[in-house]
C-alpha cells in the first residue's frame, strides 16, 4: 500500500490514516470539521466499554479461563524415508519423531468430575490430565496427553459429578451412587497455570508417595486378611495354633512354659462375639494312637515321646512367628500413616487460593427419574438450609454431609457442588465454625425471626430484632442500587411464583383426591375378585329351562344372596354398580374427605375405572364440570322385589314339601303353583320363576294323564270318576297358561276323550284360542288369571300371610332346600303321578311302577 508498513514509532493518527511520518499532517480546519464525528465515536466507545464491563462482571462471577496443553510425538519424514518401503509400518517405524506441544485457551463454566476417584482432589487431578489416541498431521497414530491449567478463576466454581453411565450389558443408563468425599474449604493453587512447575513437581512426588503407600497397604492386607479372609489376621492364626498345641501338650502331661501376654491375646473374644469359632483342644496321646491305627501300625511309646518332646519347641516357634507378625503389622501401619501425613501436607505451600462450599444439589432416585433438592449455606449466619420444593428447613452440617456423600449406599447423592471464593488463606482453619443450630421449638424456615425466650417481659418481646433491622437496611440498599427494570422483573417473578404456588397447591390437593379415588378402586377390585367372582360361578350354574336335561336341575341363585338376585334379574352391571356404591361408602368412612370434594373424587374414580376397562354408568358426569355424582340403586324398590322373590320361592318349597309328604296332595300342590303364576306377572317380572313353576305344573299334569290312561287300559272295570274334578281343573290351566299350543292341543283332546263332561268356565270359553297368542289383549289375560285365582282348587291352597312371615333368610340353607325339592319332583315326576293315582283309587293299576322318587339321587 501507499507509504508501506508503518514504523514502530509512528503516531497512531498517522498509522490509522495510512501515511508515513514524513507525510504532512492535515490542516486545522479539517480537524475542526471532524470534531462532532469524534464526539460521537467517543460516546459509542464509552457505551461499548460499559457493556464490556458488564459482561466481564458476569464472566468474573461464573466463567473462568483455562489453557489446555496437548503433547504428542509426531513422525518427521526424512529424505531416505520418502522412498518406497515394503510396508507402511516399516516406513513409520523408520521415521524419526519430534515432540509437539500445542495449547488452546477457552472459557469454562463447570468442571466435570468422575465419582470413581472417590474424592474431589483426586477426581479434579484426573480430569486435568488425560491420555487419548491421536492422529498427528503427518498421518501417524500416537498417544497424546492433555493437561489443563486454570489461567483465570471465577468467583463461583461449579463441580458437576458424573453420576450417570451407560451399561453395555443392559443397553441402558444407570445412576452411580458411589460415595464421594469433599471438603468445606478447598484450595485451587495446584491447578493454576502460574503454579504449573511447582504443582507438577509436587504431583510427581505425591504419586510416588501414593505408590509406596499402596504397596504397603497390600502388604498389610496380607497380614490382616489371612488367605483373603477379612478380619482374620495371620498373628491370630499363629496365636490360636500355639494355644491349641500348648493345650494338647498339657493334656498329654508335657509342661510348656507360659508365654508373656502380648497385644491381641484377647482376639478370640472378639472373634467369638462376631460369630466365629475357635478350635477346641484335644488329647495329644489320643491323636497319636488314632493316627497310628489309621496307618495300620501299632503306636509305640517312642512316637508319643517324640511328639511330647517337640511340643515345647513348636509352641515357642508359633509364639515367635506371632510376635514377628505383630511387629511387622505395627511397623507397616506407622509407615502408612507417615505416608498419609506426608501426602496430606505435600501441597501445604499451595494453599492460598481458598474456596468455601456454598451449595450442594442432590438427586434422589434412578437414572431418568427421581427428585431434586438442594442445600444452601447462609454465609452471614453460617447455617445450612435444606430446600425441598416448597419446604425449607435449617439443618446441621452433619445432616448435609451424610446426605451428599452417601456413605450409606442410598439412592440420594450429590451431583453438583458449588464453591465460592473465600477471603481465608492457608493460615486459617479449613472448616468454618458451625453456629448453634435451632432447636425444634424455633422457626427453622425464617433465618431472621429469633423471637423471645420464656420469661421475658412484654417490652422485650416488642423490641425490634437487630437482625431484622440489618436485613431491612440491606433490602433498602439493594432496592436503591438495583435498576428499576430489575426490581420490576423481580416483582413480576414473585407474582408468577405465587401463581405457580397456587397452581401447585391445587394440583397437590387434586392429587390427594386422586389417592381417594385409587383407594375406592382398590376396594372395589378386592370386592370383585374375592367376593363377586366366586358368587358369579354359582349364578352361572343356574341351568337353562330350554335344555331338556338341564331343566331337571334348575337352581335359583337369588336365594343365596342379594348380589345373585341382582345378577339373575337385572344382570351383572347392577352388581358392579352395587359394589362401587359399597366401596365409596366404605372409603368415605375411612378417608373422610370433604363432602364438597366428593364430585371430584368420583370424577377421578370414573377415569380410573375407564383406564381399567370397567363400567362407569353408575357415575354420571355433571355438565360443564370435571365432577361426577353417584347414581345409587333404588334399594327400596329392589328390597321389595327381593322379598317377593324369596316369598315366591318359599311358596314353591311349601307346595313341593306338601307333595313330598303326601302324594295324594298333588292337586293341592298344582293349585299352589297355579296361584303363584296367576297372582303375579312372572313373564315380565321373573322369567326364571315362571319357567320353574310351569315346568313342575306341566310335568305333573302330563304324567297324571299318562297314569290315568294306563290305569283305564289295565283296569277298565274301575271307575275314574274321582279324578274328574282334578282333570277339569287341569283343563282350565292348560287353556289359560301360556304353554306352547303344540303341547296344549293334544293334551286338551286327551282330557276331553277321557272325561267328555269336563267344561271350561264361561269366561275361559269366550277367550278361545286367543289365550297365549301374542296379539291377545292385556285385559283378557288378566281376566283369565282372575278365573284361575277364583277357582276353588286355587283359592283354598295358599295362606300368603303365613308364607311371608315364615320365609327363611337368604343363604346356603335356603338355596340347598329349594334345589333339592325342585330336583326331586322333576326327576321323579312319573312316579309321583302314579303314586297319586293309586292313592286316590287303590284298585287301579298303572302298569310297571317306576322307581320311587325317594330313591332318586339328587345331583
Amino acid at each position: 500500500e501507499k507509504g508501506g508498513a508503518p514504523e514502530e514509532d509512528a503516531p497512531v493518527s498517522e498509522i490509522a490514516a495510512g501515511t508515513t511520518p514524513q507525510e504532512t499532517a492535515p490542516p486545522a480546519d479539517a480537524a475542526a470539521a471532524d470534531a462532532p464525528l469524534a464526539e460521537k465515536v467517543e460516546t459509542a466507545e464509552d457505551a461499548a466499554a460499559a457493556e464490556a464491563r458488564r459482561l466481564s462482571l458476569l464472566q468474573s462471577l461464573f466463567f473462568g479461563e483455562q489453557v489446555q496443553f496437548l503433547s504428542y510425538e509426531d513422525a518427521v519424514p526424512s529424505a531416505e524415508s520418502r522412498e518406497p518401503a515394503p510396508s507402511d509400518a516399516a516406513v513409520e517405524s523408520a521415521m524419526p519423531s519430534k515432540m509437539v506441544i500445542s495449547e488452546e485457551t477457552s472459557e469454562f463454566l463447570q468442571i466435570f468430575l468422575d465419582v470413581k476417584h472417590k474424592d474431589l482432589y483426586s477426581a479434579w487431578e484426573a480430569a486435568c490430565r488425560t491420555e487419548v489416541d491421536y492422529t498427528a498431521p503427518s498421518g501417524s497414530t500416537t498417544k497424546a496427553s492433555t493437561c489443563t491449567w486454570i489461567k483465570r478463576l471465577p468467583k463461583v466454581l461449579f463441580f458437576q459429578l458424573q453420576r450417570v453411565a451407560f451399561n453395555q450389558e443392559t443397553k441402558a443408563q444407570v445412576k452411580l451412587d458411589d460415595a464421594f468425599e469433599f471438603e468445606r474449604m478447598i484450595y485451587v493453587d495446584r491447578f493454576l497455570l502460574q503454579n504449573k512447575d511447582e504443582a507438577q513437581r509436587t504431583s510427581s512426588f505425591v504419586r510416588d508417595l501414593r505408590s509406596r503407600r499402596d504397596d504397603l497397604s497390600d502388604a498389610l492386607s496380607g497380614f490382616e486378611e489371612f488367605e483373603g479372609r477379612p478380619g482374620l489376621g495371620a498373628e491370630q492364626v499363629f496365636h490360636w495354633a500355639a494355644t491349641m498345641v500348648e493345650a494338647n501338650a498339657r493334656a498329654a502331661g508335657v509342661e510348656v512354659p507360659a508365654a508373656a501376654p502380648q497385644a491381641g491375646d484377647n482376639e478370640e473374644v472378639a472373634v467369638s462375639q462376631s460369630g466365629g469359632s475357635l478350635p477346641s483342644p484335644c488329647n495329644l496321646a489320643q491323636v497319636v494312637v488314632e493316627r497310628a491305627e489309621g496307618e495300620g501300625a501299632t503306636p509305640s511309646p517312642s512316637h508319643l515321646h517324640d511328639l511330647k518332646a517337640s511340643a515345647a519347641g513348636t509352641v515357642s516357634l508359633l509364639r515367635a512367628l506371632r510376635a514377628s507378625c505383630l511387629s511387622q503389622v505395627e511397623a507397616l501401619r506407622r509407615e502408612i500413616q507417615r505416608l498419609e501425613d506426608e501426602i496430606s501436607n505435600a501441597y501445604s505451600d499451595l494453599r492460598h487460593q481458598a474456596y468455601e462450599l456454598h451449595a450442594i444439589w442432590l438427586h434422589s432416585g434412578i437414572a431418568g427419574s427421581g427428585h431434586y433438592l438442594a442445600y444452601v449455606r447462609d454465609r452471614r449466619r453460617n447455617r445450612w438450609y435444606r430446600l425441598n420444593d416448597v419446604q425449607a428447613s435449617v439443618v446441621s452440617w452433619d445432616d448435609v454431609r451424610n446426605a451428599a456423600v452417601n456413605r450409606g449406599g442410598s439412592s440420594t447423592s450429590a451431583y453438583v457442588l458449588v464453591y465460592i471464593e473465600s477471603s481465608k488463606d492457608g493460615g486459617e482453619s479449613e472448616e468454618p465454625v458451625e453456629v448453634a443450630q435451632p432447636t425444634p421449638d424455633t422457626k427453622a424456615v425464617d433465618p431472621v425471626d429469633t423471637g423471645g425466650t420464656e420469661g421475658e417481659g412484654a417490652e422485650a418481646e416488642e423490641e425490634e430484632d437487630p437482625v431484622s433491622r440489618e436485613e431491612a437496611a440491606m433490602l433498602r440498599d439493594a432496592q436503591l442500587a438495583a435498576p428499576p427494570e430489575l426490581l420490576q422483573e423481580i416483582q413480576r417473578d414473585n407474582l408468577r411464583f405465587k401463581s405457580e404456588q397456587r397452581l401447585r397447591e391445587a394440583a397437590l390437593a387434586d392429587q390427594h383426591l386422586m389417592f381417594h379415588a385409587e383407594a375406592i378402586f382398590q376396594h372395589y377390585a378386592g370386592l370383585v375378585h374375592t367376593q363377586w367372582e366366586p358368587l358369579k360361578r354359582i349364578g352361572e350354574a343356574a341351568g337353562s329351562a330350554y335344555d331338556t336335561t338341564a331343566r331337571k336341575f334348575l337352581q335359583d341363585p337369588a336365594l343365596h344372596c342379594f348380589e345373585l338376585f341382582l345378577y339373575r334379574l337385572h344382570g351383572e352391571k347392577e352388581v358392579w354398580a352395587l359394589l362401587v356404591e359399597r366401596s365409596v361408602e366404605a372409603q368415605r368412612k375411612v378417608r373422610q374427605w370433604d363432602p364438597k370434594d366428593e364430585g371430584r373424587v368420583l370424577w377421578h374414580l370414573s377415569a380410573t375405572l375407564l383406564k381399567h376397562n370397567c363400567r362407569t354408568a353408575m357415575l354420571k358426569e355433571k355438565p360443564g364440570k370435571q365432577q361426577c355424582e353417584l347414581v345409587p340403586l333404588d334399594m327400596a324398590k329392589l328390597s321389595v322385589q327381593y322379598n317377593l322373590v324369596l316369598v315366591q320361592a318359599h311358596a314353591v318349597d311349601e307346595a313341593l314339601k306338601l307333595l313330598e309328604n303326601d302324594r295324594g296332595a298333588l292337586v293341592q300342590t298344582i293349585g299352589m303353583l297355579a296361584h303363584i303364576w296367576a297372582r303375579w306377572n312372572l313373564e315380565a317380572e321373573d322369567k326364571f320363576r315362571q319357567n320353574e313353576v310351569l315346568l313342575v305344573m306341566s310335568a305333573l299334569i302330563y304324567n297324571v294323564m299318562n297314569a290315568l290312561e294306563r290305569a283305564r287300559r289295565t283296569t277298565p272295570e274301575v271307575s275314574l270318576a274321582p279324578f274328574e274334578p282334578a282333570c277339569e281343573y287341569f283343563l282350565l290351566l292348560v287353556h289359560v297358561v301360556e304353554w306352547p299350543k303344540t303341547w296344549k292341543q293334544p293334551l286338551i283332546g286327551r282330557i276331553h276323550a277321557m272325561f267328555p263332561e269336563c267344561q271350561l268356565p264361561a269366561k275361559a270359553r269366550s277367550a278361545g284360542d286367543v289365550v297365549g297368542s301374542p296379539s291377545a289383549h292385556a285385559d283378557m289375560k288378566e281376566d283369565l288369571k282372575e278365573v284361575v285365582l277364583n277357582h276353588p282348587l286355587t283359592q283354598s291352597q295358599v295362606e300368603w300371610e303365613k308364607l311371608e312371615i315364615g320365609r327363611p333368610e337368604p343363604g346356603q340353607a335356603f338355596f340347598d332346600r329349594h334345589r333339592h325339592l325342585y330336583s326331586w319332583v322333576m326327576q321323579g315326576d312319573e312316579v309321583i303321578a302314579q303314586e297319586f293315582v293309586m292313592a286316590q283309587v287303590p284298585a287301579l293299576r298303572v302298569g310297571d311302577q317306576a322307581k320311587s322318587p325317594r330313591d332318586v339321587t339328587v345331583l
